[in-house]
C-alpha cells in the first residue's frame, strides 16, 4: 500500500510510471493529499536537486531530443500524460477559485465501505476547509439521484471502474459544457485485476482543517477504513 499526505504536487515521469505500475500490479494507493501530480519535475544527475520550471520561456536547459525531460504542468499537451489517468482527478477541475466558500464534502455514496462506522447518510456534510482541491468531470444522474463521473474525463484505456463517494459542496456547472468542476472524494480502479486508488483530492485531509477539525473523527474513520481494508485485501468499493 502506498500513502501520500499533504500536498503531493511535483512528480517526475519515472515516479508516475512507478505509481501506475504499482497500482496495476494489484496494490492500493491512498492519496490523502491534493494538487496531486500537477507539475512534471526532474532530478539533477546527482539527485541533489528537484527541478521544475513553471514558465515556458525558462525551458532552455532540457534535452530537446527527449521532450520528457522538460518540466512543466502535466496537462501540457505534448506530455500526453494528464494526472487524471493516474488519480482520476485533476487540479484544473478542482475548486481552486471557490476557496473562501469551501465547506466540505457532501456524501454521495453512504453505502460505501469507506464510510462504515461514520454514521453518515446521503447528503450529510463532512466538514473540511480546503484551500484548493483536485476534481473530476461529474454530473448528477436523475435516475439514481447520485453524482457520477463522465468516463471521457480519463483519456487512457485503463478506467475499469470509479466512484464518487462525496463531492465538494460549493460546486457549480462549467459555463461551457454543463459539467461540474469540483473537489471530489473518489475511488478509481484502472483495471479489473489491479489495485484501487482512493483519492481525497484535498491538501487539508490530514491537517488541522480536516482530520484535526470538527469532523476529525469521521475523517479518521474513513482513513482507517481505507487502510484496514487495503491491508486485508478487501474491496474499497
Amino acid at each position: 500500500m502506498l500513502i501520500t499526505i499533504g500536498h503531493s504536487e511535483y512528480w517526475t515521469r519515472a515516479a508516475r510510471a512507478n505509481f501506475d505500475s504499482f497500482v496495476a500490479s494489484g496494490h492500493n494507493a491512498l492519496l490523502l493529499s491534493g494538487n496531486n501530480m500537477f507539475w512534471q519535475a526532474r532530478y539533477t544527475p546527482d539527485k541533489t536537486k528537484l527541478i521544475c520550471h513553471r514558465i515556458t520561456a525558462k525551458h532552455n536547459d532540457y534535452d530537446a531530443a527527449n521532450p520528457d525531460s522538460m518540466t512543466y504542468y502535466w496537462n501540457y499537451p505534448p506530455f500526453k500524460y494528464t494526472p487524471q489517468n493516474s488519480t482520476a482527478a485533476n487540479y484544473l477541475w478542482g475548486a481552486g477559485v471557490y476557496l473562501t466558500a469551501s465547506k466540505g464534502y457532501f456524501v454521495n455514496r453512504p453505502q460505501s465501505p469507506l464510510l462504515e462506522g461514520t454514521g453518515l447518510a446521503f447528503g450529510d456534510r463532512i466538514a473540511i476547509k480546503s484551500y484548493e482541491y483536485d476534481g473530476m468531470k461529474i454530473r448528477h444522474n436523475p435516475a439514481t439521484n447520485e453524482v457520477e463521473m463522465d468516463s471521457s474525463f480519463i483519456t487512457t484505456g485503463s478506467k475499469y471502474t470509479y466512484q464518487v463517494v462525496a463531492y465538494d459542496s460549493i460546486s457549480r456547472p462549467s459555463k461551457s459544457d454543463g459539467y461540474f468542476r469540483n473537489g471530489t472524494l473518489l475511488l478509481y480502479k484502472p483495471t479489473p485485476t489491479g489495485g484501487t486508488v482512493f483519492n481525497t483530492c484535498s491538501p487539508s485531509w490530514c491537517s488541522p482543517k480536516g482530520i484535526g477539525a470538527a469532523d476529525g473523527d469521521k475523517i479518521k474513520r474513513i482513513t482507517l477504513n481505507a487502510i484496514d481494508k487495503s491491508v486485508k485485501g478487501l474491496s474499497l468499493f
